[in-house]
């Protein structure tokens, strides 16, 4: 009795072989293709920091403000982030160290009925630390707005404000928040 077939033993290994190669194949295209696709995803987001920064630059110097936000309007749906960003131009005599705080001002449903936010936190995320800003020098900080998904439809209104140790510098910035 025969139990081992010398011919079916290599076809049964060229057939591994090949399907491993072909495994090997589709995993690598999978994977240089999410490169790729975070690579596109990182120059989007770049060009739209690039304009923001241009637009808060040209807020700071052409019209002499200390502190600006762009864009201070924004329309969302749940589920989706936009990026905004603080500019703040350093026109006190030293090298100074400016924090950023948001804090919920008013927000009203589709209804036009007064709504009562307990914590915000979660819609921001921004870099709370000080930041260091040379004399005459102007620097942004990248906000990024992300509503919990389950976030009721309406309009909301924050305060952007900048301060230098526990004094505010410059105005408040108004953001509202369109909520689809």
């Amino acid at each position: 009795m025969k139990f081992f077939n010398k011919r079916g033993g290599i076809s049964l290994g060229v057939n591994l072989i090949v399907v491993l190669i072909i495994s090997i194949v589709v995993l690598g295209l999978g994977i240089a293709f999410i490169f790729n696709l975070m690579d596109s995803a990182d120059k989007f987001t770049g060009d739209i920091d690039q304009r923001t920064e241009d637009e808060l630059s040209r807020i700071l110097i052409g019209q002499g403000r200390k502190v600006a936000l762009h864009p201070s309007a924004v329309q969302l749906t749940r589920g989706n982030d936009e990026s905004l960003g603080v500019g703040i131009m350093n026109l006190l005599e030293d090298d100074t160290e400016f924090t950023t705080e948001i804090e919920f001002s008013a927000a009203q449903d589709e209804t036009g009925k007064q709504l009562i936010l307990d914590s915000f936190d979660e819609w921001f995320n921004y870099f709370k630390d000080p930041l260091s800003i040379k004399n005459q020098a102007h620097e942004s900080v990248l906000i990024v707005l992300e509503p919990p998904k389950d976030a009721i439809s309406g309009k909301y209104i924050f305060n952007v404000r900048v301060y230098v140790g526990t004094v505010q510098y410059g105005n408040t910035q108004k953001l509202e928040v369109n909520l689809k």
